[in-house]
């Protein structure tokens, strides 16, 4: 495991610093705004033409903990996350289950609580998942799937 964990260092090493550059602004720009992108990054027109570049084989592959190290696609919100999940999920043999988060609001006075859920009915605290910085009220997981939860 230690070799394993040495070896996924070394390779992400550049990706990492990569998006640290970016991140702060600090890769250099053509004349147009755009920067270079390295060329282990790939671009393509189409989210399922990504999923079928990076991870093909992964109808047999997802139990190779070393294979999945070596891939992976990044995304700016939430609801392309989940795009990317539930193709890639449909290709993962095994059944899913959902998970669900937490729908009401607590108080500790018994009026404020009875407001509070009358301004947030479980339908709308439900249905919030337009922000990346939210999760989503359902998340479906299959055994041997990777997630990723922040």
């Amino acid at each position: 495991m230690q070799r394993e964990m040495q070896e996924f260092e070394e390779c992400d090493y550049d990706c990492l610093m990569f998006l640290f550059r970016v991140g702060e602004g600090k890769d250099k720009e053509d004349e147009d705004g755009r920067i270079a992108l390295p060329g282990y990054i790939n671009v393509v027109e189409k989210t399922q033409k990504l999923i079928d570049e990076v991870f093909d084989g992964i109808e047999t592959e997802y139990v190779d903990r070393k294979w999945l190290r070596a891939r992976s696609i990044f995304a700016t919100d939430n609801p392309t996350v989940n795009q990317l999940n539930e193709c890639d999920d449909n290709r993962v043999p095994g059944h899913s289950k959902a998970y669900l988060s937490a729908d009401s609001v607590k108080a500790n006075d018994p009026d404020e609580q009875v407001r509070l859920q009358s301004e947030f009915p479980i339908e709308f605290l439900n249905s919030i998942e337009g922000s990346s910085s939210l999760p989503a009220h359902e998340l479906n997981l299959k055994k041997g799937f990777i997630a990723m939860l922040l």
